[in-house]
Order: structure tokens, then sequence, then C-alpha cells
């Protein structure tokens, strides 16, 4: 029987190959088991570790004051103190605290941060809602004995002022404050309240440097709820 060569071999083979169907075994993802019982335990217990060392750090970064919890925004119409049974809501003190940011603001680009330090800005919304709550007390303290403060009567200091120290010209006096980063109304607001002391202080018979001690007592004797949270300078 003549042998066969190499080449004839090999063409045969190439014969059966292509004559023959080529399937690959059956497979199926849902055969290969992802996770056996014992390493789906072990992955759960991982998971709840890497959780639980997270709030670790979360809480060790807020109470070292890296990160601070967010705050939602006050209601508008709720107070943020309660004074005497007066209620100073949180718009009228969010418009005062934003005037006198601007203000201050305005002071400290003219003398390149001279007449403002970092922590006079710091305590400023504290420092802001003071003035409403003394404003508030000697508002009521004065009604009380049937005094108050008018709109013509801060009108007429103003008009003083005019006259006195900007030669009767209130164009004049009007561009002075808004140099200052101020206005007409915010700075008759604070003039009402310099009035409030000076009617306080002719009631009481007292000097001017001893209004403090005065209004201390009077703070001491009154019911007030301080309703907003300040944070602390250099925190």
């Amino acid at each position: 029987m003549p042998a066969q060569s190499p080449n004839s071999e090999n063409a045969q083979g190439e014969q059966k190959l292509a004559g023959s169907q080529f399937t690959s075994p059956s497979f199926s993802i849902n055969k290969i088991p992802l996770l056996n019982n014992r390493s789906r335990s072990f992955f759960l217990f991982l998971v709840a570790g890497v959780a639980i060392v997270g709030l670790i750090v979360v809480f060790f970064l807020v109470n070292r004051g890296y990160l601070k919890p967010g705050k939602s925004e006050p209601d508008p119409n709720l107070p943020a103190a309660i004074v005497n049974g007066a209620s100073i809501l949180n718009k009228d003190y969010q418009a005062y605290l934003d005037s006198q940011k601007g203000l201050y603001s305005n002071l400290e680009e003219q003398t390149d941060g001279q007449a403002v330090t970092d922590v006079f800005l710091e305590n400023l919304p504290q420092q802001a809602l003071n003035d409403l709550i003394q404003e508030t007390l000697l508002t009521r303290y004065l009604a009380e004995k049937d005094i108050q403060v008018t709109d013509e009567d801060v009108n007429n200091f103003i008009q003083e002022i005019i006259d006195e120290q900007f030669g009767k010209d209130r164009a004049a006096y009007e561009e002075f404050v808004g140099l200052l980063g101020s206005s007409h109304e915010e700075r008759a607001r604070g003039i009402r309240r310099d009035l409030l002391k000076q009617k306080a202080i002719e009631i009481e018979n007292i000097e001017p440097q001893a209004f403090d001690n005065w209004y201390s007592d009077l703070i001491k004797n009154s019911d007030i709820e301080i309703k907003v949270e300040f944070q602390s300078a250099g925190s």
C-alpha cells in the first residue's frame, strides 16, 4: 500500500475539519456562582466595615471643624428672637444684617482693612441682632411710659446734622452717606436707636456713660429668647 505523503494527510485532515460542525460547549452566566454563601457573607461584612469607618471619619472631621453640617435657610416669617413677647422676624434680621455687611465691607475697602477687624466681621451677625434687640427693648420700655421716637423726630435730627455739618446741603449729606455704603433709611434707623437711648437716659436721669450698666440691668429683667445660632469667632 503506497505511503501517503504528509501533504496528503494534511489535506485529509483539513477536509475532515471543514466537513465537521464546530460547536462550543454550552455556556451560561447564570451557571457561574459569582459569590457562594461564604463569600457573600464576607462581602457584606466588608461593605459594612467600610461604611462604619466612613461614618467615623466624617464625625471626626465635623468634630474638628474641618466639615460643617449644612443648614437649611431659616423661614423668613419665623422669629430670629423674641423680646418680651415681641418677635424680630428672620427676614427683618437678615435685611438689617445685609445692610451692615455692606456698610462695613465698604468701609474696609476704603481704609485698606484698617478700620474693620476680622473678629469684628465674624461677630457682626450677633451684633446686628443685638442692635435689633436693643431697639425693641427700648421702644417697649419707653412705650410703657407713653414716650416714643417718631419719624418726625428722626428727620428733625437728620436735618440738624445737615445744617450743622454739611452747610444745609442735603445732597452733600446723601453723597456722604452713599460713600459709606449706607442709605438714608439705614442711617435713619441708627439715629432712631440713638434717640431711644437719649430718651432713656433723660427719663432715668443718668449720665450717658452709665447707660451701658443700666441697659445690662434691663436685659437681665427681660425675657429674651434667641432663635438663631451664631458661629463663634475663630472657629
